[in-house]
């Protein structure tokens, strides 16, 4: 289908904010991997994928203890870099090809997000200026300072995702596909983060709201309409039992302690598979039969359309042999208690006095409830789809103020900016608050379109007040070691760099990458013993538990060789003091920077 002139301007509506951002991040920030305002976020990634190339049975990933245990899944991109790195090698002596490798992904995931949100937007004949305004909100939220990390494949997808929610009561069979494909997506979104699940609840909310009206409301007759193949029950209804199985079980760690049995071989992997496939068909063709006898209704049909949708999207991104993926990210939070929790008083300070960005919530919120409040009193199909809507950007809003007790940090600290990015969820609302003001009174949504384009613009001053000194810092550490280490080598060209507890902008972030999954790779006792230093055994990351160690032993640094030079790197807040003891402030041609600890042991 050839693309008209108004689909190519939706394109570049909703993708060059996108695409700006990463100009001004890479062009004018002058960021790198190694930033600190990168949190590690492109470490832990690559560190992530190691398992399908070093491990016994790389489709279990992080397969030691309660198995995958970071931050959130991200499973798909995880993926990426392990087939990525078992074609051309696993990293060596920099992480340049990752960064870059991560870079694209993200430029994919635009590209594709706002090809499918101009195809909407034709459908819906939204005014551009609106979806601008809502795709720059979107893309100076503050994930934007991690960059490498997983929310970045999941932001852009909600702008696309909130155009088509207004658009539901629309469906018809000539564009099916492209407005259901919201379920798909969400789904898919939830094996990058589970916080993609907060869309979906607020939908079954939404929904629930529109059971007063006769039949249900339109919504629920425009989507219970589609018809299904068997096939199709029988692998929804499947996938939606594996789903519901892994989470049901969290308590019971049974996913991670199938992991772990496989992990200490109590069965093997060809007892686990056959075991596996006989269950699954069993299933399945009790499933199917079992279908077969609810396909008539129309609440089963409502099911197939949009969570049915939703399992198969999770199911795409998900890797399903993962089995301990369930035991991550906020459920992982929630049943160690880990978090902090803040108050009213600061919930208020954290919206309104410290960060812009966050200014749309209480805007968006009252939006939603004058969007439902004017609605109660008209029943035409219009009415319907608009209180739908409203309900549906509320259920965001509320959830979301959930979440954000969650949040510990100062909020004017590099830290307590970046929490922020929980509530990256709220965007999807705001393409569907900006479309109702404009469609109320032109007056309103251009002053709504400003308003937002207002706090993107505060937004990016706030990011740049925060990081912009922390990148500018960093670029000097890095130029200072370049230049010195580079100059100690052409005499001492046997010499080792030790970088403790930090990467030091690039000097030992391969090694750092293989420290973060040692101690995963160490729990599988069918795995091959990784070698002490994976990578370039002339640059090391040494990760000390206890600053306050009293030698060099004690504090796990390796041994040194008679007459072996070494230069010791460290940040002076995370350096143990007893180290300076076996050796001296090396003589460099500049100053070190003022955090910057290094020092030559012979």
């Amino acid at each position: 289908m050839r693309a008209s002139r108004h689909w190519w301007l939706y394109f570049f509506t909703i993708s060059s904010p996108f695409f700006l951002v990463l100009i001004y991040l890479f062009a004018i920030t002058g960021k790198a991997y190694w930033d600190t305002t990168s949190d590690i976020s492109l470490q832990h990634w690559v560190a992530m994928s190691l398992g399908w190339e070093l491990s016994d049975w790389s489709f279990l990933l992080y397969n030691a203890d309660d198995g995958f245990r970071d931050h959130h899944p991200a499973i798909p991109q995880i993926q990426i870099a392990a087939v990525y790195g078992w074609l051309f090698g696993l990293p060596v002596s920099h992480l340049d090809d990752y960064a870059v490798l991560g870079v694209g992904l993200i430029v994919m995931v635009v590209v594709l997000s706002s090809a499918w949100g101009a195809q909407i937007a034709k459908t819906v004949n939204v005014p551009p200026v609106v979806l601008f305004a809502a795709s720059s909100v979107a893309a100076v939220q503050p994930a934007i300072a991690l960059t490498w990390i997983a929310y970045q494949y999941y932001i852009p997808l909600l702008i696309p995702c909130g155009l088509a929610i207004t658009s539901l009561h629309k469906v018809r069979d000539e564009n099916r596909f492209i407005i259901m494909a919201v379920f798909a997506v969400l789904g898919y979104a939830t094996s990058i983060t589970y916080l993609a699940a907060i869309p979906i609840v607020a939908l079954a909310i939404a929904a629930f709201s529109g059971l007063r009206y006769s039949n249900y409301g339109d919504i629920f007759q425009a989507v219970s309409r589609e018809r299904f193949s068997g096939l199709y029950m029988t692998a929804v209804v499947s996938l939606t039992g594996i789903f519901v199985f892994g989470f049901a079980n969290v308590g019971f760690r049974l996913p991670a302690k199938l992991a772990d049995y496989l992990r200490d071989g109590t069965f093997s992997k060809l007892e686990f598979l056959v075991t596996l496939g006989v269950l699954a068909l069993s299933g399945i063709v009790t499933i199917y039969l079992v279908t077969r006898k609810f396909n008539a209704s129309p609440w089963f049909n409502v099911y197939l359309a949009t969570v049915g949708r939703g399992v198969i999207g999770w199911a795409l991104g998900a890797n399903l042999l993962a089995l301990a993926s369930w035991h991550s990210g906020l459920l992982f939070s929630g049943q160690t208690g880990t978090v902090g929790l803040i108050g009213i008083g600061g919930i208020l300070e954290f919206i309104f006095a410290t960060r812009p960005w966050l200014w749309i919530l209480p805007i968006m919120w009252l939006g939603s409830l004058a969007m439902v409040f004017k609605m109660l009193s008209r029943h035409d199909d219009n009415a319907q789809s608009v209180e739908f809507q409203g309900v549906f950007v509320f259920a965001v809003i509320t959830i979301n103020l959930f979440v954000l007790p969650l949040i510990g940090a100062d909020p004017q600290s590099m830290g307590g900016y970046i929490e922020a990015r929980v509530l990256a969820s709220i965007t999807i609302g705001l393409p569907i608050v900006l479309m109702w003001s404009w469609q109320r009174a032109r007056f309103f949504g251009s002053c709504a379109a400003t308003g937002a384009l207002i706090i993107t613009g505060l937004s990016i001053l706030d990011q740049h007040r925060i990081f912009a000194p922390v990148t500018k810092s960093e670029r000097l550490v890095s130029a200072f070691l370049n230049s010195e280490i580079s100059a100690y080598r052409q005499i001492n060209p046997h010499s080792r760099v030790l970088c403790i507890n930090a990467g030091m902008a690039g000097q030992c972030e391969v090694d750092r990458v293989y420290d973060y999954y040692r101690p995963f790779h160490d729990g599988n006792k069918k795995n091959k013993p990784l070698p002490r230093r994976y990578g370039d055994d002339k640059n090391a990351h040494i990760r000390v538990a206890d600053k306050a160690c009293k030698s060099w032993e004690a504090c796990g640094l390796p041994a040194r060789a008679s007459g072996e030079r070494i230069i010791v790197l460290g940040r002076k807040q995370n350096f143990p003091p007893a180290i300076h003891e076996y050796g001296t402030a090396l003589k460099t041609k500049q100053h070190p920077p003022s955090d910057v600890v290094i020092l030559e042991v012979r």
